[in-house]
């Protein structure tokens, strides 16, 4: 699982999807479908980097053990989503694209968090052009709990908006 590459990846997560639409959740075939294709696109274009999935696991397993505590209170992964995602922990799951809730701040608010490939991608996207430190630290496997959080907090609101 740790080398897909990003089409093997796309492919990966399509079979997630077909197994979290017969589960009987909201969303329509139609959907599916219409995201299935959105995710190929977004993972087969050019890109300058590549990012593999260790590399996406490991810094949300740092933001959930270190980075991220001082704001995120808990993470937990809907696991009624898929099957696959029962036997693995919650960071491998969210790196797998798991649809997630954190409850985060001082108030406690809960967020849904609704992950899939696209967000992954959308997520990285952001680092790179916005937070071109904490991408580089990420692509070296040079970072730390702060480049955890920072990717972590992009995962979940799309900007940095604590610390």
């Amino acid at each position: 699982m740790e080398n897909l590459d990003h089409k093997e990846f796309a492919i990966y997560l399509s079979y997630i999807a077909k197994d979290f639409r017969e589960s009987g959740m909201d969303a329509t075939a139609e959907d599916y479908e219409e995201a299935s294709k959105r995710i190929n696109n977004l993972l087969d274009s050019d890109r300058a980097y590549k990012v593999t999935y260790q590399q996406i696991e490991d810094n949300i397993s740092t933001a959930l053990e270190q980075g991220s505590w001082y704001w995120c209170n808990s993470a937990d992964v809907w696991r009624g989503a898929s099957s696959i995602y029962n036997n693995k922990d919650t960071f491998q799951a969210i790196a797998m694209g798991a649809p997630f809730t954190i409850q985060h701040g001082d108030a406690g608010e809960i967020k849904q968090v609704q992950n899939n490939s696209c967000r992954l991608r959308k997520t990285l996207d952001i680092l790179s052009n916005e937070y071109p430190e904490a991408f580089e630290q990420i692509l070296n496997d040079t970072g730390d709990a702060n480049t955890g959080d920072i990717f972590f907090q992009v995962l979940c609101f799309s900007e940095v908006i604590y610390g």
